[in-house]
């Protein structure tokens, strides 16, 4: 599992010291090695480097300014050969839930995303 954010500036992976990495942490959700780094929040991101988010699933935000970037990340040949990306399992989310709504009005729209994603009912 692999948390994206795209902005004007580095793409960054968020790692567990993050909200959203804390939930999916807490749901028990595993994420590659390269990020369980328990010290780190995120890890910045270059084009060359697109294979550090290698992992099952991919959720990515857009941040104000960073669609340009996010655009070239997608059309790059190095992101086609992810194995997320190869099985159809990259999500877009809302930022301003994942990223920027701290709060347990985010957390539940994280779950819900979640819940869809993986076919679960997200009142139980």
């Amino acid at each position: 599992m692999s948390i994206v954010r795209f902005v004007d500036g580095p793409t960054r992976i968020y790692l567990g010291k993050t909200f959203s990495g804390i939930i999916l942490s807490d749901m028990g959700l595993a994420r590659p090695e390269n990020q369980r780094d328990p010290e780190k929040f995120n890890i910045e991101l270059s084009e060359e480097q697109i294979g550090q988010a290698d992992a099952d699933h991919i959720f990515m935000t857009t941040f104000s300014g960073g669609e340009e970037r996010k655009n070239k990340f997608l059309a790059n040949p190095l992101w086609q050969r992810l194995k997320a990306v190869q099985a159809g399992h990259v999500y877009e989310v809302k930022d301003e839930s994942w990223m920027t709504a701290v709060s347990l009005q985010g957390a539940d729209v994280i779950l819900d995303d979640l819940a869809r994603t993986f076919g679960v009912d997200p009142a139980k």
